[in-house]
């Protein structure tokens, strides 16, 4: 099965990482094509600078 979208919202949460870091990991077997992050702003930074500060920069997606 392809062309499936992945919808995740907490990935600034640490399960919700882990969450992620599997989906993307395995998206080829589990038929994934895109991952989608819903993010809320913090403060005066937007969704994508969370993102970098938050999730990106988590030991776990070191390797990607």
């Amino acid at each position: 099965m392809r062309g499936n979208d992945v919808l995740v919202t907490g990935a600034t949460g640490f399960l919700g990482k882990v969450v992620l870091h599997e989906l993307i990991r395995r998206r080829d077997s589990l038929g994934i094509d895109k991952v989608r992050v819903l993010l809320r702003t913090s403060g005066s930074g937007n969704a994508e600078s969370r993102f970098a500060a938050d999730v990106a920069s988590s030991p776990c997606f070191a390797g990607f």
